[in-house]
């Protein structure tokens, strides 16, 4: 199994790809928790989010963008102290 299709030991769901902090989390080594990795899908998933296996499984039409601030926007549930973290770890010229 490739290494991208993983993340924290855990098979990522079909053909998707991390998004929101999941994504961040993983792209800059942060060093914290997600609760609820998300991803999105690279086919269409019915409604606009399903929770399957502990994941948040996004339509292929909610990827945010290549930039860190992209990712940031589209993070549900939203969590402050998480949000805090992240940025502490980045540093602004990343953001």
């Amino acid at each position: 199994m490739k290494s991208d299709s993983i993340f924290k030991d855990e098979a990522l769901p079909g053909d998707s790809s991390l998004v929101g902090y999941s994504h961040l989390v993983r792209k800059y080594g942060v060093q914290t928790y997600v609760r609820f990795p998300s991803c999105v899908s690279r086919a269409h998933v019915r409604g606009t989010v399903i929770r399957k296996a502990g994941w948040n499984i996004y339509d292929k039409r909610y990827w945010p963008g290549d930039k860190a601030m992209d990712h940031l926007v589209l993070q549900k549930p939203f969590n402050i102290d998480k949000l805090q973290k992240i940025i502490h770890d980045l540093g602004r010229q990343r953001l």
